[in-house]
């Protein structure tokens, strides 16, 4: 089967659930959550940090084609796809990352793109801004730094 074909999301996807069941199943020492997207995993790991390799060799030896790589937090936070949990004494609150290589170019205001495509711009990235920010300062923050970045892309 060819990986454009519109089969391929599904049967890449219903292997990788079984994989993840019967490596989950068979591991020692389990997370407490295990959330995946895609290929990208968020684990909380209760068990102390010299499980933690035993985890990691043990999900790489399963199969060789799949190879998993790990980052820990770094001062009580880290990135999952584009959004920063941060670790608060109880809970954890997000907001809104960025690699550092992000550019802050967006969809220039003078390309002859229909104006719906850029309003759409304008309004992902607020809807971005309000889902990931879970504190009210990160919020304000994320709202006020699109709009003097899409005024350096032309936008008035």
């Amino acid at each position: 089967m060819a990986m454009g074909s519109s089969l391929s999301r599904i049967v890449s996807n219903i292997f990788i659930e079984n994989f993840e069941k019967s490596s989950l199943q068979s591991a020692q020492h389990k997370p407490s959550l295990w959330l995946r997207y895609i290929d990208d995993t968020f684990v909380v790991w209760p068990h102390g940090p010299e499980w933690l390799q035993d985890f990691l060799s043990h999900l790489n030896s399963l199969r060789p084609s799949i190879q998993f790589t790990m980052e820990i937090e770094s001062e009580s936070a880290i990135a999952f796809l584009d959004v920063v949990a941060l670790r608060r004494e109880a809970t954890v609150a997000t907001k809104v990352y960025r690699k550092p290589t992000h550019t802050y170019r967006y969809l220039n205001f003078n390309s002859n793109h229909p104006p719906l495509a850029k309003m759409g711009l304008i309004q992902s990235l607020h809807n971005r801004a309000s889902t990931a920010c879970q504190e009210l300062q990160d919020l304000v923050k994320e709202i006020g730094s699109p709009r003097s970045d899409l005024q350096l892309n032309g936008y008035p």
